[in-house]
C-alpha cells in the first residue's frame, strides 16, 4: 500500500525495544532453542498487531522493531494493546528461568508489571 502526500508528511515512527538489565545476549548463550522460540512468538505477536493498527514495519534488528503509522492514534493504541499482549502470550517455561525475564511477584504474591 503506498501513502500519499498528507500521510508522509504526518508519519509516526516508533522504536520498540525491551528494556533489559544485561540485554538479551546472556540468554541467548544460555538457552538459544527457547530463546529462537520466544522470538519467534514476540515477531509474530508485533507483525499481526501491527497490521490491526495500520502499522508498517520498517526494520528489526534482534527483538527490536522499527515501525511507522500513519495515525498517531493508532499508533498509541498500538503501543498501549503491545504492553498488554506480551503478558498474555504463552510463552515457553524455559523463558522464566532466567532472571532477566524471570516473573516478580512482591510479598503479597501480586505479579510486579
Amino acid at each position: 500500500m503506498l501513502l500519499n502526500s498528507f500521510q508522509l508528511k504526518n508519519l509516526i515512527f516508533f522504536f520498540l525495544k525491551k528494556k533489559q538489565k544485561k540485554g538479551s545476549t546472556p540468554q541467548w548463550d544460555a538457552d538459544p532453542e527457547t530463546m529462537n522460540q520466544s522470538l519467534g512468538l514476540h515477531n509474530i505477536l508485533f507483525r499481526n498487531l501491527m497490521k490491526e493498527y495500520g502499522g508498517y514495519e520498517v526494520k528489526t534488528e534482534g527483538d527490536a522493531f522499527m515501525m511507522a503509522f500513519a495515525d498517531s492514534c493508532q499508533a498509541v493504541q498500538f503501543c498501549i494493546r503491545i504492553q498488554y499482549e506480551l503478558l498474555t502470550i504463552d510463552w515457553p517455561e524455559k523463558i522464566y528461568w532466567n532472571p532477566e525475564s524471570a516473573i516478580e511477584i512482591d510479598e503479597e504474591f501480586n505479579f510486579i508489571i
